[in-house]
């Protein structure tokens, strides 16, 4: 095996592509692609670059989907973020494990699989701000173009969701997510003289959104869940009680349940004078018929001669807007692995998925599709 998506990967760390990413990035992705001879464009949607690579003649059209941002490096890095550092068989770097090395990787094999002739063509979708995810990103990109490309089967995101091993889980859906904000205000005091503290009332009432049983999940879901994410009070005085406290949570939920009949739920449990806001993000799906989760388990299985899990572990990603237009699956590396201080891939890991990802089109291109 060659180094070539050791190199991708080195040139796509290099750029510092904290959301949005920026045109240079898109610009190397561009002329790499058109060298292999990929027919792109560059979609520019406010202050967000995209972009649509498209090869082949063929009545199948396999689409390979990814982000070419990332999050906020942070404090307390050993290495230079941006600069790709290998290490004691790691390669370092934000964005290595999500998505840079996956994405990497599938290139790669996308490079090494247009060698040979075939009846699969092959469109690529790169977007700039999956980390944060406005309509400038994937939705933007959908929308341009299905201008000129109507028809959509499937699609596979290199994307950083493995619970486990790299390559052997395959995601095939994904949980809903919604806000809630609760609020009190009261008239400032002394705490000698404050009868009924609000704050005790409103920290019983977060005590009881933690505790609340939503779901038990299903056969595709686990269970519900609903994080606090933050409590402020704005406080620094020991003898006065505050006006104001806010708590803010976020819940990852399945389709045991309806966001509205969840929104009842946690409602209930905010008692007046106590203000709630709750706002739905995202509704579950699954993004993959039986038919085509049964074919790709057994490619990636034979590739990797094992068994390979199926599943909606992990959060969200552009395939909450790819499914609306095609069968979506993500296949990549561990989610543990993401957005922590000295990000990294292992050397091992960008091999195996290169391999795999290979067989994944080869055996794709040799499948049954109606």
């Amino acid at each position: 095996m060659d180094n070539l998506h050791i190199e991708i990967l080195r040139r796509l760390v290099s750029f510092n592509t904290v959301t949005p990413a920026g045109i240079d990035i898109m610009l190397y992705c561009k002329e790499l692609l058109e060298s292999w001879g990929f027919t792109v464009k560059i979609h520019q949607s406010e202050n967000v670059p995209n972009l649509v690579a498209y090869i082949g003649n063929g009545v199948k059209t396999l689409c390979i989907a990814g982000h070419l941002d990332v999050v906020e490096p942070g404090n307390n890095w050993q290495y230079e973020p941006f600069t790709l550092i290998e290490m004691d068989g790691k390669l370092y770097g934000r964005g290595t494990n999500d998505m840079k090395g996956s994405l990497s990787s599938m290139l790669a094999s996308i490079h090494d699989f247009i060698q040979q002739s075939s009846g699969l063509s092959i469109m690529i979708l790169l977007t700039g701000d999956e980390e944060i995810m406005t309509n400038n990103g994937m939705h933007s990109l959908m929308n341009y173009v299905t201008h000129f490309h109507k028809s959509f089967d499937l699609c596979i995101l290199p994307e950083s969701c493995s619970p486990g091993e790299a390559g052997e889980y395959i995601k095939i859906g994904c949980k809903g997510s919604m806000n809630i904000d609760i609020s009190s205000h009261a008239p400032q005091g002394h705490v000698a003289n404050i009868p009924n503290n609000h704050l005790h009332r409103f920290i019983d009432t977060v005590h009881k959104l933690i505790g609340l049983h939503i779901d038990d999940g299903n056969d595709v879901f686990e269970p519900s869940k609903l994080q606090l994410t933050s409590i402020d009070v704005d406080n620094n005085t020991r003898n006065i009680v505050p006006s104001n406290i806010f708590a803010q949570f976020n819940v990852r939920f399945n389709n045991v349940r309806t966001s509205e009949q969840i929104k009842l739920m946690f409602e209930k449990l905010v008692p007046s004078g106590i203000n709630s806001n709750i706002e739905v993000l995202s509704e579950p799906f699954i993004g993959c018929s039986v038919e085509w989760q049964a074919k790709l388990r057994c490619i990636v299985g034979n590739s990797l001669n094992k068994n390979v899990a199926v599943g909606t572990f992990g959060g969200n990603s552009d395939a909450k807007t790819l499914h609306k237009y095609m069968n979506v699956v993500e296949i990549g590396t561990p989610l543990a692995q993401a957005h922590i201080t000295d990000e990294f891939i292992l050397k091992s890991d960008i091999d195996k998925l290169r391999s795999l990802y290979y067989d994944l089109i080869s055996g794709i291109a040799s499948q049954n599709w109606s």
